[in-house]
């Protein structure tokens, strides 16, 4: 930073001065703001079902992950739960429907485990 005697500067010196700060003020003023933020991810809202069919189908799937049997009536009972809230039945990595083709391979996928990269 500069110090200037403004005592032993001249009037149309000083006059000057103030006129050249004046004009960076009102530009400075006039000039808008720049505010950088990061771009905030969209928030996805998935609805979930009660607390009594969302107990049931963790229920199910820690028994999926261990390889126990999943009897039809379960199945079926997950697929309808999965009708009104398929994405959170599919977060929970459950299949959406009752067939045992879907249901097989959801267990072959638990019981193979999960390649780790190196």
């Amino acid at each position: 930073m500069k110090i200037v005697d403004l005592a032993h500067m001249s009037t149309p010196d000083l006059l000057a001065m103030m006129r050249a700060i004046s004009a960076e003020i009102e530009q400075r003023l006039n000039t808008p703001i720049e505010q950088r933020e990061q771009a905030v991810q969209p928030v996805k809202i998935i609805r979930e079902p009660g607390d009594d069919d969302k107990m049931f189908c963790l229920q199910i799937a820690q028994c999926l992950r261990r390889g126990e049997y999943i009897k039809a009536d379960e199945r079926r009972r997950v697929a309808e739960i999965a009708q009104e809230f398929p994405a959170w039945v599919k977060k929970q990595w459950l299949p959406l429907d009752s067939g045992t083709g879907s249901w097989g391979k959801a267990a072959r996928m638990w019981s193979s485990g999960f390649a780790k990269e190196r």
